[in-house]
């Protein structure tokens, strides 16, 4: 019988905490492609890349600076740090599907890299 993250382990299924960042990094990729009917501004605000030098992909995200607890935890600040971090073959993807499979693919590669916290 498997208990906790045994059970995960045992079973080959996702921790839910890895579910969720899924998610919300395929909801952060609709908004900013606009494959859904969200104005990106009104979220995030994309770095222009082609006026300030930056590595990595062409929508990187500015994190805004917040001290209350409530507003870390927000979809709009929480995972800005792990969408940084995606490589250009990953947020460069022409539809969600590509998307969704890149990220496994990421995911799996290396995913200490992604999801720790800076």
């Amino acid at each position: 019988m498997f208990f906790g993250t045994h059970r995960v382990d045992g079973l080959k299924a996702e921790t839910l905490e890895l579910r969720r960042l899924k998610s919300d990094l395929i909801m952060m990729f609709s908004i900013i492609r606009s494959f859904v009917n969200i104005d990106c501004n009104s979220f995030f605000h994309v770095i222009d890349c082609e006026s300030v030098l930056m590595r990595g992909h062409n929508f990187i995200l500015y994190k805004q600076h917040c001290n209350v607890k409530c507003c870390l935890n927000a979809f709009v600040c929480c995972n800005i740090n792990v969408w940084n971090r995606l490589t250009a073959h990953v947020t460069n993807s022409d539809s969600v599907a590509v998307f969704k499979h890149r990220l496994v693919c990421e995911l799996i590669s290396a995913p200490r890299a992604l999801t720790s916290v800076v």
